[in-house]
């Protein structure tokens, strides 16, 4: 299972989603949460893409949490036995700002590989 958690800012991630929805949320509420469970897949893949070994992934949503002043959103690809490439298009709040930078770790097998998206960057690959 390949495992993806994307952290944000959570004030940010409210205004995208309460921007792209027309809605009025409070990411911190439980009454909320369902509408966020919703409105938070929808957006992250739209703008965010992986591919493994050349094959777009389907991205599961898991669900998201609130820590402090990151939310952590989680998605899982199922059924990945190997992989010697991974390709990210990640365009993550690059309609909420255009300062945004998007800082991209992928660890295969404990070797950790990192890359830094600047605006309008969006493309990253990591060989294994």
């Amino acid at each position: 299972t390949l495992e993806v958690s994307c952290k944000m800012f959570a004030d940010d991630l409210e205004q995208i989603i309460e921007k792209n929805n027309h809605a009025e949320l409070d990411i911190s509420s439980e009454k909320d949460k369902a509408s966020f469970d919703k409105y938070i897949p929808a957006y992250v893949r739209n703008h965010l893409a992986v591919a493994i070994d050349g094959k777009a992934a389907n991205l599961s949503y898991i669900g998201f949490e609130k820590d402090k002043e990151s939310a952590f959103c989680y998605f899982e690809v199922e059924n990945v036995s190997s992989l010697k490439k991974i390709d990210v298009l990640d365009s993550l709040l690059h309609d909420f700002t255009a300062d945004q930078i998007n800082i991209i770790h992928v660890i295969v097998n404990g070797k950790r590989e990192s890359t830094k998206l600047d605006y309008p960057d969006k493309n990253a690959s990591f060989s294994f």
